[in-house]
């Protein structure tokens, strides 16, 4: 009888994580109110009225998180695709067609990636806008080289491999080839993780942009649209101008806690999720 594997706790450490959020999305939707008034219970801690108790404005905390993970959640989504799908196309037309046109690709990856990524995303929000939208797709693109370079490797170390002159010699055409042996079995694993880290990267950033852009005053960062929602970060940086830094009173702390208690556990949650994903494709 075959012994069962012991449980990955990345497996379960990600997929707990992923539960909470798709709980969170099915109760914004049926459940909690549309919006987030003010209440007259300030700076509450948790009970039966106020699950994770309510901010300084006496709005409830787990309302607030429910209305703003959508917003990170699809533009940390639309990144990932974006630099995997972009990188995934130049470095599999760098490692499959002429030599000149790797060594464009090359020198174009290598002047991109010279930009520290933050440094990056300032320039173009500065020649663009300062939406969150923008800083995502610079973020995005900022990844592009690495995810190029890493299918380009594998392609250059996959090109003479016996199995694939093997294939070729019994007339499988290219696309099968390209689509099943080198990206499914061979570059699935390493898109997946890179997927992933470029997801809860760019989650992290766009929040820190968000919450650093209240603080200043700068509230083009991440400015919800008319009649829309406040960002976590925006919320989390209200909730730092209520905290009291004599600790004289502790329930000052409590509504900057769950937040970004709860941008933790999304972030690392993310992480674990992509990597239990890996290791399900290399076993």
């Amino acid at each position: 009888m075959r012994r069962a594997r012991p449980l990955d706790p990345w497996y379960a450490y990600g997929w707990l994580v992923l539960g909470t959020i798709v709980a969170l999305a099915v109760a914004e939707v049926f459940v909690l109110p549309a919006k987030t008034p003010a209440g007259p219970d300030t700076l509450a801690l948790p009970s039966a009225a106020h699950l994770l108790g309510t901010d300084a404005d006496g709005r409830d905390l787990l309302t607030l998180i429910a209305h703003g993970q959508p917003q990170y959640l699809a533009l940390g989504a639309t990144a990932a695709l974006l630099a995997v799908g972009l990188g995934t196309a130049l470095g599999l037309l760098a490692g499959l067609t002429r030599p000149a046109v790797d060594a464009a690709i090359r020198y174009g990856c290598d002047v991109l990636a010279s930009f520290p990524r933050i440094a990056f995303l300032l320039l173009v929000a500065t020649a663009v806008d300062t939406s969150l939208r923008t800083a995502t797709l610079a973020l995005a693109v900022s990844f592009v080289p690495a995810v190029t370079g890493e299918v380009r490797q594998q392609l250059v170390a996959l090109r003479q491999a016996e199995f694939l002159a093997a294939a070729r010699a019994h007339g499988i055409d290219w696309f099968r080839l390209v689509t099943y042996q080198i990206l499914w079995v061979h570059l699935r694993p390493r898109l997946i993780r890179q997927a992933a880290f470029v997801f809860a990267y760019v989650v992290l950033i766009d929040a820190a942009l968000s919450y650093i852009g209240s603080l200043t005053g700068y509230v083009r960062i991440g400015e919800p649209p008319p009649g829309g929602h406040h960002t976590l970060g925006q919320v989390m940086a209200t909730a730092r101008d209520v905290v009291d830094t004599s600790l004289e009173d502790l329930h000052t702390w409590w509504p900057l806690t769950v937040l970004a208690g709860y941008m933790t556990l999304l972030v690392t949650g993310l992480l674990a999720f992509g990597e239990s994903l890996v290791r399900r494709a290399e076993s």
